[in-house]
């Protein structure tokens, strides 16, 4: 009986493995367009990145090596941007760009369709306090979780956009793991580590932006919630992993550290271009269990193609 209820088993195992169909399915080819990337800040020159769109199979990357790129400042040409490889070109002769002005490019190539863009650099985000605090409570994973706080003097005349980005600078600190000798000591790295600390929040602003599930490393929001308004960003974060172990025996290496905070006032475009290219890039990673996740319409202000051209300025500070 065993055998008959084996055999059987043996059979509908293969019997189900051969119950598929291979299908072919055709997507239209699209029509090419041009693909501009391009960010840009005060007292930096303009480096423009010039590609053609492909079809769905296509997986080469087209970079244009032969587009006329036109770079105007307030309505008034200023150059023609000159290819330097791969698809980029630069400013022939370093111009700058700066603030209160609107700056256009002006991209063709061949019989591809002209593409232009407008956008300006915003005036610079006003960081009145900068300070963090270690062991503030504990997470989910039973780790303790520290906080920053960026407190924006936001203006009012306005709405503004903003992104921040953090990154922990630390050395490994061994002089406790006793199970290390002499040589094994002078062999340890005791140059510094730079790694970016993902956040991890309930601070209202953060959570109405929708994007802390995503577990962005740079975060963009706006001042929708508190709009000419003094207010103060919490951010909780975990420090990056950094342990030895030894008979059961675990180290945490990291003793002293510091953060380095970058926060960036960014335009309208540059917001809502990051915003969904966090989703689309969280989006491309698939697995047995969650699937494969959405697509997503990618922002994008370059008229009559696609991309980004967008302004920004960065203040950058260490605490210790």
């Amino acid at each position: 009986m065993k055998q008959k209820h084996l055999l059987f088993l043996l059979l509908s195992v293969l019997l189900l493995s051969s119950c598929y169909k291979q299908l072919e399915i055709e997507f239209p080819n699209s029509e090419p367009l041009i693909a501009v990337s391009c960010l840009f800040t005060k007292d930096s020159s303009f480096v423009v990145n010039v590609n053609q769109t492909s079809s769905f199979n296509d997986s080469v990357s087209h970079k244009i090596t032969n587009a006329t790129c036109k770079l105007f400042a307030d309505n008034q040409f200023v150059e023609n941007l000159t290819h330097s490889s791969d698809g980029f070109y630069t400013s022939p002769s370093n111009y700058k760009a700066d603030y209160n002005t609107v700056y256009k490019i002006e991209i063709s190539s061949e019989d591809l369709p002209v593409v232009s863009a407008i956008n300006e650099i915003p005036q610079p985000v006003q960081i009145t306090n900068l300070t963090k605090q270690d062991s503030v409570m504990f997470g989910e994973d039973g780790k303790y979780l520290h906080q920053l706080d960026i407190t924006i003097d936001d203006p009012s005349e306005i709405d503004n956009y903003y992104e921040f980005t953090i990154f922990a600078y630390y050395k490994l600190d061994y002089s406790n793991v006793w199970w290390l000798d002499s040589t094994e000591l002078a062999e340890i790295d005791t140059s510094y580590h730079i790694k970016t600390v993902v956040p991890q929040s309930q601070d209202i602003v953060l959570k109405n932006e929708g994007l802390l599930d995503y577990y962005p490393h740079t975060f963009p929001f706006s001042d929708e919630l508190f709009n000419g308004q003094t207010y103060t960003l919490n951010i909780n974060y975990l420090l990056p992993e950094s342990t030895t172990s030894y008979n059961e025996t675990q180290i945490y290496l990291i003793t002293d550290y510091q953060l380095i905070v970058a926060v960036r006032s960014v335009s309208e475009d540059y917001y809502k271009y990051k915003k969904k290219l966090i989703i689309h890039q969280e989006n491309q990673d698939s697995d047995i269990w969650n699937g494969i996740g959405d697509p997503v319409q990618m922002f994008s202000n370059i008229k009559n193609g696609y991309g980004i051209f967008a302004g920004y300025t960065t203040f950058i500070d260490t605490i210790q």
